[in-house]
């Protein structure tokens, strides 16, 4: 989790950065550009591991089974990177609020995981969901 935290902070710094304007000291490219270059360079990792990995297999272990879900997936996740590039193109936006209101997304995926797929060991994840949460809290606390 530190680890993550780590990295979302560097590679939001990073994305910031490259948003800023030239005058700030930035490169300047515009946030929608950002945003295509990612899910071209998603698309070519997932397709590469796909390749590599699940390809081979695909008939013992897990074959494919499309469902409308996966359109939007898709849909969700770009609408989720659009508002993170937004946030950062602002210039008054702190990079550690960014950073741990898009880590919030955990918030989803315990609550997900708990109620459809009844999950084990409840407990102690939710003793690390809520020491994100008071880090949010902090946060919050802090920018005011």
């Amino acid at each position: 989790m530190i680890g993550a935290a780590l990295f979302g902070a560097a590679s939001g710094l990073y994305d910031k950065m490259v948003m800023a304007p030239e005058s700030n000291g930035g490169l300047g490219i515009d946030k929608m550009a950002v945003q295509s270059w990612y899910n071209i360079y998603q698309c070519i990792i997932m397709g590469v591991i796909m390749m590599l990995l699940w390809y081979p297999k695909r008939k013992s272990t897990t074959p494919f089974k499309w469902k409308t879900t996966i359109i939007f997936i898709s849909i969700f996740l770009s609408l989720a990177d659009f508002a993170y590039f937004y946030a950062l193109s602002l210039p008054d936006a702190m990079i550690s609020v960014v950073s741990m209101i898009r880590r919030g997304s955990v918030i989803v995926s315990f609550l997900f995981g708990a109620m459809i797929f009844h999950e084990k060991n409840l407990k102690a994840k939710a003793i690390d969901l809520l020491l994100v949460l008071i880090g949010m809290i902090c946060l919050w606390i802090g920018s005011n």
